[in-house]
């Protein structure tokens, strides 16, 4: 039986939305993140124009398999040392819906990858989508860490929760995360 528009339509919405929600603006939490599965894509040369971009780009992968918008974009870094500029490739991915999968054959650029439960120190931000400011964000985290003597156990990572929203630059919301033990 072929499906209306409107019953394929109420099928993406009900595979879409916020898959990892954002914390609590100004908050630093330690939170225990689920494990997720990740449509993903490397990249060398990580600006700012990049990230618009990577979110069409894999919006567009995840869509023409069935799925609605989701957030966050994610954009994981190699290691907590990255800086921009630096040559090392970040990636950026979305996060599917916990009991999804999707069929990537015949995109040679993206992979599914899968990150498991693992705590996690988090700060949301509300600020603009500047590299300063992520770092900034990530120096409160390390400053926590030494304060508490934990190590991080796995990639830091920056969540944009409004990357194609018109909010003003100062109203958009992120999100820093560092697997800690």
């Amino acid at each position: 039986m072929v499906a209306t528009l409107v019953e394929q339509q109420q099928k993406n919405r009900d595979r879409s939305g916020v898959v990892l929600p954002c914390g609590s603006i100004y908050s630093l939490e330690l939170r225990q993140i689920p494990k997720i599965q990740l449509v993903a894509r490397d990249i060398s040369d990580p600006s700012l124009t990049r990230m618009h971009e990577m979110d069409v780009a894999l919006t567009r992968v995840i869509t023409r398999r069935g799925y609605g918008r989701i957030k966050p974009l994610i954009i994981e870094l190699p290691d907590i040392d990255w800086k921009q500029g630096d040559s090392r490739p970040v990636t950026y991915a979305l996060p599917l819906p916990e009991t999804h999968s999707i069929n990537l054959s015949g995109l040679a650029d993206y992979y599914l990858t899968t990150r498991e439960t693992m705590p996690t120190i988090c700060l949301a931000v509300k600020s603009p989508y500047r590299w300063e400011s992520f770092d900034l964000a990530f120096q409160q985290l390390l400053r926590w860490m030494r304060e508490k003597n934990t190590l991080p156990t796995g990639k830091p990572r920056i969540l944009l929760y409004d990357l194609q929203s018109f909010l003003s630059e100062n109203s958009k919301r992120f999100e820093v995360q560092i697997p800690v033990r």
